[in-house]
């Protein structure tokens, strides 16, 4: 399958700009995902179905915009995985938030990782990290190696029912707004 970036971000933060929109298309809808495990009907936010499990992709800024994460979740992803490349105050204070937040109201395994290092010729400072949340909040790192995240996922928790009765997917009323 194929995912394309679909919103650019524009502005500045404490630490630099950031133009995406000099440099990037939006996604269009006119990817092709032909491939025969795309399970989704969405042509911005394909699920792809693997051998363990559907798998959802969002690009750094499309995680803070809840249709997002939605669509893949109603379109039947149980693992999304989220690359980023931010920076600044109030973007690590959200990374450190977003994923455990939306992990637990939509019962989704997301894995998140973060540049770190400086990129040139603007020496911006990206903050690094990668942690994975689930249906039951952040999930502990299974190894010591500073440059690698493994967790367990128990993909169970997300197949069944929520032990709440919560189904903000099935429940929520659509066009409404």
């Amino acid at each position: 399958g194929k995912y394309r970036k679909t919103h650019i971000p524009e502005g500045r933060n404490e630490q630099a700009g950031f133009y995406e929109k000099f440099y990037f298309e939006p996604n269009n809808g006119k990817q092709n995902n032909h491939s025969p495990h795309n399970i989704s009907c969405s042509p911005y936010f394909p699920v792809i179905a693997t051998e363990k499990a559907n798998i959802g992709l969002m690009i750094c800024y499309d995680r803070h915009f809840k249709e997002v994460i939605t669509t893949l979740v109603d379109q039947g992803a149980e693992v999304i995985f989220c690359p980023s490349a931010s920076f600044g105050q109030v973007s690590k204070k959200l990374w450190d938030v977003d994923f455990i937040s939306d992990a637990l109201k939509y019962r989704v395994f997301i894995g998140g990782n973060n540049r770190c290092g400086a990129e040139l010729p603007w020496n911006v400072e990206f903050f690094g990290s990668s942690y994975f949340a689930g249906p039951e909040g952040r999930l502990e790192d299974q190894c010591d190696h500073p440059n690698l995240y493994v967790a367990d996922l128990n993909l169970d928790l997300v197949r069944g029912s929520h032990p709440a009765g919560w189904n903000i997917i099935r429940d929520r009323r659509k066009n409404i707004y």
